[in-house]
């Protein structure tokens, strides 16, 4: 153990990180010591950052902050932060937690658009009934725009279930089993030709 923690300060626009992050800030005491952004301490102790939306202007206060965190799978918020310099380096969380949900999100719209549930809401809703043709799985090709850690895991869940599953990434990636993979501009377009639902961020 560092014999002076690690400073950490805690960047958000949308979130109160320091709640959100509880059990973990507890966890780290001692290690890490976990500042609120402008609290009064001095900003060039600060060597590391923890956000999500930060403030537009948030690192232009902190001098010697060497890499952020990003709180989700997705860094884009840190990214296209303005004050982001490019000394910090740029972290991310891959939680399987995290996919295994993300996956049931999408499973569940999935299934909603095959099955015409917002037809059949509609019809509950005008006191009317009328059976729609049913249509397999197989009959509805899904597309997702991504394939890490998160997009993967959806795209090989999709397919278990017997959709036809394209997934895009910007380079070449590994696919999972029974999965179409794209890339590049070209690979986009390819694609969406003839892909009914489209999944992305």
């Amino acid at each position: 153990m560092p014999s002076t923690p690690l400073r950490c300060v805690l960047l958000s626009t949308s979130i109160d990180l320091r709640d959100y992050l509880a059990p973990e800030i507890q966890r780290l005491a001692g290690i890490v010591h976990f500042v609120d952004h402008l609290d009064g301490n001095d900003p060039a102790d600060i060597a590391m950052a923890v956000g999500w939306f930060p403030p537009s202007d948030a690192f232009t206060h902190y001098p010697n902050i060497r890499a952020a965190c990003s709180i989700a799978a997705g860094a884009d918020s840190l990214l296209h932060c303005p004050s982001m310099r490019d000394d910090i380096d740029i972290v991310r969380v891959i939680e399987p937690a995290q996919a295994e949900m993300m996956s049931g999100f999408v499973i569940c719209h999935a299934i909603y658009h095959q099955r015409r549930m917002g037809v059949y809401l509609q019809q509950q809703r005008d006191k009317v009934w009328q059976r729609l043709p049913q249509r397999a799985a197989r009959e509805v090709p899904v597309a997702i725009l991504g394939n890490g850690a998160i997009g993967s895991r959806v795209a090989a869940d999709l397919a278990t279930l017997g959709f036809p599953v394209k997934v895009w990434s910007r380079t070449a990636k590994a696919t999972p089993a029974g999965v179409t993979g794209f890339h590049g501009a070209d690979g986009l377009d390819a694609m969406l030709v003839d892909s009914e639902s489209i999944c992305c961020r």
